[in-house]
């Protein structure tokens, strides 16, 4: 676990240790608030005495909610929200790709050039499902939290079930969608047509006001950096006259 302390907040990051999945955690007036709960003792620990939880999943796959059900069981004062297709797709073992947890590993492993024992690690990650979120939305929802605002914004490259999340106008999590490594579109649900058409002009529009971005995978950055990671193919380029 860090802290990193922004201007007017504290997040706590705790990573899980099969993938560097990052969960978010922000405490304010003894609630949480949590960003995509991974399996983590010390997470758990850290909401011991909260006195209610919301948490928000920016999509679906297994890395992201592999927390969630143990969450859950320990805190009977959870509120789950997520997109629609995201509530339905984490009661889906095949959606929500944990029943592909050594083909996901071994891609992840090999893209980061780390030669690992992947069998060792599957019998962490049986396939598992979760139960419906409590909040759904299909394209945006807005709301305040401990004097913050929070706005979810429904995004479909990384996968047709994903959000990220804007907080306070400034300080974005993106889950999968924007990293400081090219975003992801060819798992389930990704589509990498509609990163370009429909995710991309939102992200770029908002690089004028978000003063840091926590991303789903890695360290925090900034916004323009990790959009120019991304090398838009001229097909979806606008044609000047």
């Amino acid at each position: 676990m860090n802290l990193i302390t922004a201007q007017d907040i504290k997040i706590q990051r705790f990573t899980w240790d099969i993938v560097d999945t990052n969960t978010y955690l922000i405490l304010e007036d003894n609630k949480a608030l949590i960003i995509d709960p991974v399996d983590s003792s010390e997470l758990f620990e850290a909401i011991t005495n909260t006195d209610h939880i919301d948490v928000i999943l920016t999509h679906s796959h297994f890395d992201h909610i592999s927390g969630l059900n143990k969450l859950r069981s320990l805190k009977s004062d959870v509120r789950v929200i997520a997109t629609t297709e995201c509530s339905e797709n984490i009661g889906n073992i095949y959606r929500n790709m944990s029943s592909a947890a050594e083909a996901f590993l071994t891609f992840y492993y090999q893209n980061k050039g780390i030669e690992a024992d992947i069998s060792s690690m599957i019998t962490r990650i049986d396939a598992f499902t979760c139960e419906p979120v409590d909040v759904v939305f299909d394209d945006k929802l807005e709301f305040e939290w401990c004097n913050h605002s929070i706005e979810l914004i429904r995004c479909f490259g990384h996968s047709n079930d994903s959000l990220i999340i804007l907080i306070d106008g400034k300080y974005l999590f993106s889950g999968d969608t924007l990293m400081n490594i090219p975003t992801t579109t060819r798992f389930i649900g990704g589509s990498t047509s509609r990163f370009w058409k429909e995710d991309y002009p939102i992200l770029e529009k908002l690089s004028a006001k978000v003063e840091i971005v926590f991303p789903g995978h890695g360290d925090p950055g900034n916004i323009k950096e990790m959009l120019a990671v991304n090398d838009m193919p001229d097909r979806y380029r606008v044609k000047e006259d």
